[in-house]
This record gives structure tokens, sequence and C-alpha cells, in this order.
């Protein structure tokens, strides 16, 4: 965020902040004690819970870097969305947006996360249309 916000952006540069949050059910209790039926309401209730407090931290970190940005380029949107895969969704994301450049952030997963579970942003660099 950082970057985004010392960035110099031409004056009548139009800037949308786009936060994808991953949207995957939480892995089965190996819990012996729980019926199926427990487990699947617990599972809904856990994911329920885990999706308000992300879309609430989400919202607040883009409602602050609306703020710190919109003083340099005052066209300056944000939006949240929620996807299976971040990666599609970014991309369909800038197709929509008709966008020249995307950055991407880091959430700091290390070589051996990045190279099993893959790399959106790998993913993004890789089809996007424009520069990333």
């Amino acid at each position: 965020m950082d970057f985004l916000i010392r960035f110099p952006f031409p004056k009548d540069s139009e800037v949308t902040v786009l936060t994808v949050l991953h949207r995957d059910l939480f892995g089965e209790h190996e819990d012996e004690e729980f019926s199926d039926e427990q487990r699947k309401a617990l599972l809904e209730a856990q994911e329920a819970v885990r999706e308000e407090g992300e879309r609430l931290a989400a919202e607040a970190a883009l409602d602050w870097l609306q703020k710190e940005v919109s003083w340099r380029t005052p066209n300056v949107s944000v939006e949240l969305r929620e996807a299976p895969n971040v990666a599609h969704e970014i991309l369909d994301a800038t197709a929509e947006f008709n966008s020249d450049l995307v950055m991407l952030g880091d959430k700091g997963k290390s070589d051996i996360e990045r190279f099993l579970l893959g790399s959106v942003t790998r993913r993004v660099a890789t089809h996007s249309p424009c520069s990333v």
C-alpha cells in the first residue's frame, strides 16, 4: 500500500483499488464427536464469521487507502469483490476497467507456499492484457 500511496499518478488518472477476497470453505473437522449435520453447521458458522471479519478488514483498508491516494489523484475508487479464483477475478476486472496498468500486492508467502499453491501475481502477469 505504501508504494501505491507514493506512486506519481498523472493528475487525470483514474485509479481503481480492487481487493479480491478468496472464498473457499474451510477443511473438514476430524473431530469424531460431531455428527455430519453438526460438522456442517459448525463449518458454515466458522466460514460466515471468517468471511465477515475479512470483509470488514478489507473495507476499512480500502477506505483508508482511498483517502490516502485521493489527495494526489482525485479519481480514485475502491471495490471489494469475492471470488473462488482471485487471479481470474483480477483479470476480469482488468478487462472490465480497460486497465493500462495493474499493481499487485504481496501477501508474504514463502517460496515453498508460492510454488505449491501457485501465484496470483504470476497468473495475472502472464495473462494480463496490460502492464503488471
